[in-house]
């Protein structure tokens, strides 16, 4: 067969099955575009499937390459290592004709570049009930706290809205719920589930008043005011167990740590405090194994519990850094661990999802924050918080 005859074979194959498909389409009812529509939804089930089931990128491979030798006339020895390559490269070819509509990355042109920013284009694991009767709590900082008030306009109940905020304790305004880092998160949770008393070493001397390095900023005051205020936090933290869902953000992986307490510090401790406890405070910063460990017992009692949870990075970048890096190119490295490990949560828990708020801020630039390049337009984080609500809410 000269190789014109085998092109025009081929033609005809092709211009045939053309001919089975729209006589298909017509028996059932359905156009050309839904039958489409209905094969992409399909691949993409598959291809979720196939992804679940994949080995990770950089797992140690079942037959190590320096094993593998050549046996009669070029053959591989042991005939698994290369029907093992073929399935790897077919579960591949499955995950990307499944992922056909997410895996170029958008342009200008496309549809989900709007605002400025670049909304990915995702399918949340679950929806939540996000109206009258829904109890949702939220922890961590920024996106967290932004979620807040439009949660609490659909007429969802959030515990975390109850706190006090006195304007007299603060050098700039701060929710003294806010916790930073997974460590400092882990903790809260780990509490509400098992309550036990907070060591007294994490409150420290500062001059005149003292200074609870459990709570964020400049938090400073008497001990009895102290006291009082973890009071209040804890009460809000008991109603944890009976919320539906929690949203976390996670915002720095630089981590202070009281051997003395055997508590996670909220914010650095004074010079004067480390003085007198140079050998019981630590400072590092969590690499991703870290992170996943730490959030492991937390995660696991909120699945237990049925509790639903979302995870976020901050989009907001860590005001200081105590590491010797430039603070950019600190913060960048607190959120690519952060962000890796929010991914491995995800794929390990079925109750845990993520929501790409740090995708989609950082996306618009600069342009999405203040004039400090740290806080994010009300504006932009009112369109983030809309884009959870969009996601998520189930009607």
């Amino acid at each position: 067969m000269t190789e014109r005859q085998d092109r025009r074979e081929r033609q005809e194959h092709k211009q045939a099955r053309q001919v089975r498909r729209a006589a298909r389409a017509q028996q059932d009812g359905q156009t050309q575009e839904q039958r489409q529509q209905a094969r992409m939804k399909r691949r993409a089930e598959r291809a979720q499937e196939v992804a679940a089931n994949a080995r990770p990128a950089g797992a140690k491979p079942a037959i190590k390459p320096g094993k593998m030798r050549k046996g009669a006339g070029g053959a591989r020895a042991g005939g698994k290592a290369p029907e093992q390559g073929m399935q790897t490269y077919l579960d591949t070819m499955v995950i990307v004709r499944g992922n056909a509509a997410r895996r170029d990355y958008p342009d200008r042109l496309h549809d989900n570049c709007r605002e400025g920013a670049v909304f990915p284009n995702f399918t949340p694991k679950f929806k939540l009930h996000l109206g009258p009767g829904a109890t949702v709590f939220s922890i961590g900082s920024g996106f967290s706290r932004d979620l807040e008030p439009v949660l609490a306009a659909r007429g969802v109940t959030l515990p975390t809205i109850a706190i006090a905020i006195p304007q007299s304790d603060l050098v700039r305004t701060e929710n003294p719920l806010n916790e930073y880092t997974p460590a400092t998160i882990a903790q809260r949770i780990n509490g509400a589930f098992k309550v036990k008393p907070i060591p007294k070493g994490t409150i420290m001397d500062a001059g005149q008043l003292f200074s609870d390095q459990l709570l964020p900023g400049q938090f400073t005051d008497t001990m009895e005011i102290l006291e009082a205020r973890r009071a209040e936090i804890a009460a809000i933290y008991a109603r944890l167990p009976q919320c539906s869902a929690v949203i976390i953000t996670l915002a720095s992986a630089e981590t202070w740590y009281d051997k003395r307490s055997k508590r996670f510090f909220n914010r650095p401790p004074r010079t004067p405090n480390v003085r007198s406890r140079v050998a019981h405070i630590y400072f590092g910063v969590q690499d991703v194994d870290d992170v996943v460990a730490i959030l492991n017992k937390p995660l696991t009692a909120l699945g237990a519990a049925g509790i639903k949870v979302v995870l976020t990075v901050s989009p907001v970048p860590q005001r200081t850094t105590y590491s010797a890096a430039d603070a950019v190119i600190a913060n960048e490295i607190s959120k690519a661990v952060l962000r890796v490990a929010a991914d491995r949560l995800t794929r390990k828990f079925g109750h845990v999802d993520y929501f790409p708020a740090y995708e989609i801020a950082r996306s618009a630039g600069l342009q999405a924050y203040l004039d400090d390049n740290v806080q994010i337009h009300e504006e932009f984080a009112a369109l983030l918080a809309g884009e959870f609500v969009k996601a998520y809410a189930s009607k």
